[in-house]
């Protein structure tokens, strides 16, 4: 924010754009949409009370530098893979998404009161009201921070586990993979929901109970309909999101209230986390139990986690929560076109996982690796494209509320 100009002096704006009137918001959220570029600087603005439109750059008295947009810097290869995805899952384009952007506030010292306050979200008194959620790309940072702690902390603990074959150190190691490097993911989720209105509490709420109902309803899937006998470990690319969005849906039949497509991204990220936590550690422990290579399975179950069950949970109940909204679950929702798509990419990308295809030009276990990793990351496109859809909800919902002024009430669900 450091090559911005001020703050534009008045309290409540309103911008155009693609023949649609978006706002009220505080000059502080345009400059955001600006710097995130939604905005440029020849959008046209109005202050609150005024009938005259101007240029984003008159108002704020000069002429800011935005970052670059995605669309108009060369075709990549992940551009190109990033357009497959939005075609074949039916969700917008990226737009002015930018990986500098989304991690932009990694590398800065954050004291522990903005910590504290980073996290203070959810509550009567720090959810915001809807006019002033900023529905700009967000920028988590905390959960990289986590991440690299749990995944140094996994290494340390594993040559400490070697140097003094100690075994009161196997439940921590398996603890910090297994359960550390999958909740570093969730922080990833928890700091995007940009609407601020689920508390931590209800994201632990779900993560162990959620982990736990879903891997029972799993089970007892794979028990009664027999598809394992059939297709094998692909089988799990099916139940296992069924289990998940079980649990998911099950567990937040009554909050009514989070209707939003960002909402039900981190109430499945919760879940997802949860379940690859338990099936990780089981994995990891059976292993050393039968001494069958638990480092692999370690490396395989945890550090590849961030490609798995969390993102692949909050996809799918985020494409859910795009039909259901703040209505009650109804079963001819999972039959919407709109769910339908996400889900059968969700599931195919977990059927895919458990194959035993790998890249052949790599070769050997880094082939295998590699192809996780490209299926992890079309699963991570599929989670932004969600997300940017999430967004674009909050600020047609932010549009509706233009007439009502900013003293609207807070933050409801989408109607």
């Amino acid at each position: 924010m450091s090559n911005l100009p001020p703050p534009i002096p008045k309290a409540y704006w309103y911008y155009s754009k693609d023949g649609q009137t978006f706002g009220p918001y505080t000059g502080e959220v345009l400059q955001q949409k600006l710097q995130a570029g939604e905005l440029t600087t020849r959008t046209l603005v109005a202050a609150a009370g005024d009938s005259g439109w101007r240029s984003l750059a008159e108002a704020m008295g000069t002429v800011p530098t935005p970052p670059p947009l995605a669309g108009g810097e060369k075709p990549t290869l992940l551009a190109g893979l990033a357009g497959k995805v939005s075609e074949a899952s039916g969700l917008e384009k990226l737009e002015g998404f930018s990986l500098k952007h989304l991690f932009s506030e990694v590398t800065r010292k954050h004291s522990p009161e903005q910590i504290e306050e980073h996290f203070s979200v959810g509550t009567a008194t720090t959810t915001p009201p809807l006019q002033s959620v900023n529905a700009a790309w967000p920028t988590p940072w905390a959960f990289v921070h986590l991440l690299g702690l749990s995944l140094a902390s996994s290494l340390v603990l594993y040559w400490a586990l070697m140097r003094f074959q100690n075994p009161n150190l196997i439940p921590g190691w398996i603890f910090v993979g297994c359960f550390g490097i999958p909740f570093s993911v969730l922080v990833f989720f928890i700091e995007s929901n940009q609407l601020r209105n689920v508390s931590f509490y209800r994201v632990m709420a779900l993560l162990i109970p959620g982990g736990i109902l879903s891997l029972v309803t799993s089970l007892l899937i794979f028990e009664y309909t027999k598809l394992h006998s059939y297709i094998g470990a692909m089988s799990a690319g099916i139940v296992e999101e069924v289990g998940k969005l079980i649990a998911v849906i099950f567990f937040t039949r009554k909050w009514v209230k989070f209707g939003w497509t960002l909402n039900g991204m981190l109430f499945g990220a919760a879940v997802g986390t949860g379940f690859s936590a338990f099936e990780s550690a089981g994995y990891v422990f059976v292993s050393m139990a039968r001494n069958s290579e638990p480092e692999t399975i370690m490396m395989m179950r945890a550090f590849l986690s961030p490609f798995t069950h969390t993102i692949w949970t909050a996809a799918a109940a985020a494409a859910l929560w795009r039909v259901k909204g703040d209505r009650p679950f109804e079963m001819a929702m999972v039959g919407d076109p709109r769910f339908v798509r996400i889900f059968v990419i969700v599931a195919g990308l977990h059927m895919l996982w458990n194959s035993p295809l790998a890249i052949p030009i790599v070769g050997g276990d880094m082939g295998f690796i590699a192809f996780r990793i490209l299926l992890g990351l079309v699963g991570w496109i599929v989670v932004l494209l969600l997300l940017q859809a999430g967004l674009k909800e909050v600020r047609a919902a932010q549009a509706g509320l233009a007439s009502a002024g900013p003293d609207s009430g807070k933050l409801s669900s989408p109607s």
